[in-house]
Formats: structure tokens, sequence, C-alpha cells
């Protein structure tokens, strides 16, 4: 005796399976694309940026000098200092952004009569300056000067 089985069967069309399949693929391309494109625009803001840090910090020339208990900070840049951190012995650096020294000027830290920094013998004084590029405050910690009171 044969058993005939009914074959009712059925898969999904080669037509059908190439669309899903092209859907699928244009589906996963749109997204890599769409992430690719937001990393590649961070990428190139951040680059941009530190191309202009970079670029504008190049400009900062300054020097220091020590004249009993002051210290005169002489910019011989190109580009007006806004202001500068310092550091005491090493120390967390504080702000001291109040007095701008233009291109080619100078400015005189008085002991105990302009700033909050007590020179004393065997200090070390780390100035950093902080310039103004974009409307932006940028330091420029590459271009920091030491000095030994």
């Amino acid at each position: 005796m044969i058993n005939k089985k009914s074959s009712n069967k059925k898969g999904v069309s080669p037509l059908i399976a190439t669309i899903l399949l092209i859907a699928f693929t244009i589906a996963i391309g749109g997204t890599i694309f769409t992430f690719m494109r937001s990393t590649t625009e961070k990428a190139i803001d951040s680059t941009q940026e530190g191309l202009i840090t970079s670029v504008e910090c190049d400009k900062v020339a300054m020097d220091l000098k020590k004249a009993d208990t002051n210290l005169i900070i002489t910019n011989d840049g190109e580009i007006d200092i806004i202001g500068f951190h310092y550091r005491k012995n090493g120390a967390a650096a504080e702000d001291y952004t109040t007095h701008l020294i233009p291109a080619f000027g100078a400015y005189t830290l008085l002991d105990a009569t302009n700033t909050p920094i007590s020179f004393s013998t065997n200090n070390e004084v780390t100035i950093v300056p902080r310039i103004k590029a974009d409307n932006k405050l940028i330091d420029c910690p590459e271009r920091a000067m030491s000095l030994t009171f």
C-alpha cells in the first residue's frame, strides 16, 4: 500500500527572499552610516578645537623675572594674556585671571599687595598663561614657566 502524503509545504519565494535581503542590507547600512556620521562629526569638532588651542598657544611667549619679592611677568608674544593660573611649590593651581597683560607688555605681581601669593625664599612659582581664542578662555600649559624665589 502506497501512502500518499499531501505535500502542502510552502516556502518563501526567491523573489520575496531577495527583496527582504536587500531591505535588511539597506536598513543596516543606513544605521551604520548614521552612527559613523555622528562619530566622525564629533572627532572633527574635537580636532578643530585642539588645533585652534595649539595655534593660539603658539603665539604666547612670556618671561618671568624676580625683583626682590616681586614677580615681573613680561608678555613677549603676539597675543594678549588674559590672565593666568599660578602654582606655588607644586600645589593645586589657583586662578588669578583679573589682569590683562597686552602683547609686548608687562605686569608686576607685588608681594602681598596685588596678589594672594606670598613669595618667600625657596618657593617655586609656576605661571600658566590664559588667553582668549574663539571667545573661549584657553589655558596654555605647554607655555608655563617656573621661577624659584
